[in-house]
């Protein structure tokens, strides 16, 4: 939905035909308004009487056209108070047509910060770039009623040769930031700018510079300078609560937490190692760097989430971390977001909420924590507040394809099937080359008992991951379903023999086994998985489970974790 146009005293909104003087509705007729959003919609140019007669008095329109168009611009004229003689808003010029000369009020509703360049010819020092990068996201996403786009969606745009107005139309926004970063002889350089992306116009640009030792103190001078620009444009409604997120730090602590975050956004298993070094070395040199904390536990969400380790294992050091990082900053909306998947892992709905609430209070343009917050609304049985949750975190992230999935998986389990095969079809085409869409699609399809294209969404997933899991298991569950017996119990036989020497979570394990309809097997998985705690619990009820939820094991299952059937 397009923000209404304001000019002066009055404000257009053009979907809805209505104009109105300081808050007061006009009456306008048809014709009149659609004269006036014609010339709104190019300010300052010439909109010819041909033009409008094409527009608006189509050639099904039996009148006069000159004499309707001089009555529509009298009319529109009187509305604003405007003259011929004396115009301020809307210009006539002889035989030709008309001018809109007004000042229109563009506020900003929304921005990206595109992935800041690193000219200083060295790959190695890629993180400080994409560190300076989060930074700008981190404090613009504060700003109440601004819609800031997240990383993952902005990353996709790294070194991409689109002009501005091209990249801001894919991600629906009114300005960008962009700038560079080059270091040289002991300097950090960073050269910072403000775009009005819809005419492509520079509103505000800066050099900034410092010693290299001070790059954490000018990173947070650059983004407030950056915030208080784009707060002049939003006007009264900007309300940014300036907190500094990375005091005076020694240079390789703040160093190792950028690289921390730069392996973090990799999302594989080698990386998370890695940015465990990272963060762990950031307290080691600065044993009060909270964010570096909230980075900590982030991994290890995370490597639960994503099935890497196990959930016993992981999520009391992600706690720990989580409750270290808000008792030096209460401010983390990160730690806030972890602390919350937290307390959904241990089945505790309402603290969990709780958590969302104020990490989406601290950053409301976080899409992650939008996301999760869905995934909670889901299990508590808020099926349409969960779907709002997820179109929200899509908004503010429309390029991850992770998020795009999981908004259709979201249909998926309201049973919306169209709409879910729909968007996780949007979601496979952001990166057809990643297993995480054809899964879900896989999944998706089933529902649907379109079976063979289950089966070969399944094994489209498996082969990108080098039959990773889940996606291989997903392979033995439609091989199941589709009465290949002897293949599912091979995958699932590898899958238990895997587990003898390193972590495998039990529930698509569990899956498999309710697919071929050995229920005794599926209910001991599930209660392996019950004993680990594993994140996937809270799926249940699940499609894949259809097949066993009449029995009585089931129905005690969902009770156990505070479900329902």
């Amino acid at each position: 939905m397009s923000p209404p146009i304001r000019f002066g005293m009055f404000e257009a909104d053009l979907e809805a035909g209505d104009l109105r003087r300081k808050g007061f509705r006009l009456k306008l007729q048809n014709q009149p308004f659609r004269l006036l959003a014609v010339l709104l919609e190019r300010p300052g140019e010439l909109v010819t009487r041909e033009e409008l007669r094409e527009r608006i008095w189509t050639d099904n329109t039996f009148v006069d056209f000159e004499r309707g168009l001089n009555k529509a611009i009298n009319r529109l004229r009187i509305a604003l108070g405007d003259s011929a003689e004396n115009p301020s808003l809307i210009e006539t010029l002889p035989r030709r047509g008309y001018r809109f000369i007004g000042t229109i009020e563009q506020k900003m509703h929304s921005v990206a910060v595109l992935p800041i360049l690193n000219l200083s010819g060295n790959s190695d020092q890629e993180h400080w770039a994409d560190g300076l990068t989060d930074e700008l996201i981190g404090h613009l996403a504060r700003i109440k009623g601004l819609r800031v786009i997240s990383r993952t969606s902005v990353m996709r745009f790294k070194g991409s040769l689109l002009g501005l107005p091209d990249i801001a139309r894919q991600l629906n926004v009114d300005a960008v930031v962009q700038g560079s970063v080059q270091f040289a002889n002991d300097k950090a350089r960073i050269r910072i700018g403000f775009i009005d992306a819809r005419h492509d116009r520079h509103l505000w640009s800066e050099h900034f510079e410092s010693d290299i030792g001070n790059i954490a103190n000018l990173q947070e001078q650059l983004a407030q300078a950056v915030t208080r620009h784009v707060q002049a444009q939003l006007g009264d409604e900007a309300q940014v609560p300036f907190d500094r997120r990375h005091r005076m730090l020694k240079r390789e602590a703040y160093e190792s937490y950028l690289k921390g975050r730069h392996f973090w956004n990799k999302r594989t298993e080698a990386d998370f190692a890695k940015a465990v070094e990272c963060f762990e070395r950031a307290i080691a040199l600065e044993p009060l760097y909270a964010e570096a904390y909230a980075g900590l536990a982030d991994v290890f969400v995370l490597q639960a989430i994503f099935g890497l380790r196990a959930p016993c294992e992981v999520y009391p050091k992600a706690k720990a971390a989580a409750q270290r990082a808000l008792e030096l900053n209460d401010r983390l909306a990160e730690a806030h977001n972890c602390l919350a998947d937290i307390h959904k892992w241990a089945w505790n709905w309402q603290l969990a909420e709780q958590e969302y609430d104020r990490a989406l209070q601290l950053n409301p343009n976080y899409s992650m924590a939008h996301g999760w917050y869905a995934g909670l609304l889901l299990v508590t049985g808020r099926h349409q507040q969960a779907i709002a949750e997820a179109n929200k975190a899509r908004e503010l992230d429309p390029l991850s394809l992770p998020i795009t999935a999981f908004l259709g998986m979201m249909y998926m389990k309201t049973e919306r099937y169209d709409e879910a095969t729909e968007v996780c079809g949007e979601a496979i085409e952001l990166d057809p080359n990643n297993p995480f869409g054809h899964w879900i699609m896989a999944r998706i399809l089933d529902a649907r008992n379109d079976l063979t294209a289950a089966l070969a969404e399944a094994e489209a997933a498996a082969r990108l991951s080098y039959n990773r899991m889940p996606y291989i298991a997903q392979v033995g569950y439609s091989r199941a379903r589709i009465g290949e017996e002897s293949r599912a119990r091979e995958i699932a036989d590898g899958l238990i023999d895997l587990a003898k020497s390193s972590y495998v979570s039990g529930y698509p394990i569990a899956a498999i086994y309710a697919a071929l309809g050995d229920n005794d097997s599926a209910f001991e998985w599930l209660e392996k998985s019950y004993n680990e705690r594993t994140p996937r619990l809270m799926e249940l009820p699940d499609p894949a489970f259809a097949r066993i939820q009449s029995d009585p094991r089931f129905a005690e299952l969902l009770k156990r974790i505070g479900r329902y059937a």
